[in-house]
């Protein structure tokens, strides 16, 4: 919690607790949901391999085509191209074959 955003909302310990308003399940959500947007903006604003994603993609929300997909077999699918979890010849084949130059 005090990597999130937390520290200074931590009460001291006393004998008997006291709840705090500010660790509602609400508030906590907001601030990691917050913590983890700041995160991946930097996150793919910094990597050269996600330069094409950057630019696509601006907003972290839920993209509206996976809503059209209705197995999840498909979506699983779709979502490991999309995040590199694939076994394409792409991906395994440049870390199993030395790179050239060009």
């Amino acid at each position: 919690l005090i990597h999130n955003g937390f520290k200074k909302r931590i009460p001291e310990q006393k004998s008997t607790p006291n709840i705090s308003r500010a660790f509602t399940p609400h508030y906590v959500m907001k601030q990691l949901k917050g913590s983890f947007k700041t995160i991946w903006k930097s996150s793919i604003t910094s990597s050269p391999k996600l330069h094409l994603y950057s630019t696509v993609k601006t907003h972290f929300t839920k993209e509206h085509y996976l809503d059209l997909i209705k197995t999840y077999k498909d979506r699983a699918n779709l979502t490991r191209i999309r995040i590199s979890a694939h076994r394409l010849e792409i991906e395994t084949g440049r870390h199993r074959n030395p790179r050239t130059l060009r």
